[in-house]
């Protein structure tokens, strides 16, 4: 479970979107670090799990998502875009 790997703080915004801010402050500031899960689940057969991820990581930036993070101090956020089909899965970072 998500919430197990980052259980600091966690915001589930909508079914399958996830942002993960620590509390905690690491010892290097330059080190502040954020993430943001996007998630498409690809049933259609019609796009390939290369092509859902790719629009995951394009409605994390269309939608501002790091923003968020940014205003509370996070001066790197990782990005990712994960598409699944069944035991099949492809993540991209952005």
């Amino acid at each position: 479970m998500i919430r197990d790997l980052f259980p600091d703080q966690i915001e589930v915004i909508g079914v399958f979107h996830i942002t993960a801010n620590p509390a905690r402050k690491p010892k290097n500031p330059d080190n502040e670090r954020g993430w943001i899960f996007e998630f498409k689940r690809e049933i259609t057969g019609k796009e390939s799990l290369q092509e859902r991820a790719e629009e995951a990581l394009q409605q994390i930036e269309n939608s501002q998502y790091a923003a968020m993070l940014q205003q509370q101090g996070r001066s790197k956020v990782m990005k990712l875009g994960i598409a699944f089909d069944g035991k099949k899965v492809v993540c991209l970072e952005g």
